[in-house]
């Protein structure tokens, strides 16, 4: 992704705006990576063209290789027609630097699962149509795990138990699984299973 932004920023001016005006949607995709002043004129064009929402998942692990302030690549006010939307831990450079813009007027906290909405979310991951249905002691046990109220950690904890293989020894899996309390160490078992 990272070599196709990068190419369609080095081509000529004119010819990116034709094809852009093609699309409704650009996603550019690390787009830290993007000679920041490219980036910012990109966005402000596409502005012009239409209502634009950018969406920046996790901008808190977006490593900023340029110089000064963190988020230099990213305009200090957004151009007209230009919405923008992140997601950011709030203890780091990116929370700070979006307060000193101003831009955490309207601000939601995600909060993380409680043991309700974890039931309610492993019903719907893995019931109706799905391969596998847990029993109501399996699906308890699992959405009282703490580390369960982890939406990254209850879904791919779930998705391990959908491509499991057998029904017989799902209660074994869902014993190892329920080991690792932290999304690290269920990333590296599952990782350590396909070896």
């Amino acid at each position: 992704t990272v070599a196709l932004v990068q190419a369609l920023t080095r081509r000529d001016p004119a010819w990116l705006d034709g094809f852009l005006a093609g699309f409704g949607l650009l996603l550019l995709d690390e787009a830290h990576h993007v000679a920041a002043q490219v980036f910012r004129d990109r966005l402000h064009a596409a502005g012009q063209r239409g209502r634009v929402i950018l969406v920046l998942d996790a901008l808190d692990q977006l490593v900023d290789d340029g110089p000064g302030a963190p988020l230099s690549w990213l305009p200090s006010t957004m151009p007209a027609g230009v919405s923008l939307i992140v997601s950011t831990r709030l203890d780091g450079a990116a929370h700070d630097e979006l307060g000193h813009r101003g831009w955490l007027d309207h601000r939601l906290k995600v909060e993380p699962l409680n043991y309700d909405g974890c039931r309610r979310l492993i019903g719907r991951y893995l019931g109706v149509g799905r391969s596998k249905n847990l029993s109501d002691a399996d699906a308890s046990r699992i959405a009282a795990l703490p580390q369960a109220s982890s939406p990254l950690y209850l879904r791919t904890f779930l998705d391990e138990l959908r491509v499991w293989g057998t029904h017989e020894t799902l209660r074994s899996r869902i014993d190892e699984l329920a080991t690792n309390e932290t999304i690290p160490e269920l990333l590296q078992g599952l990782l350590d299973r396909f070896e």
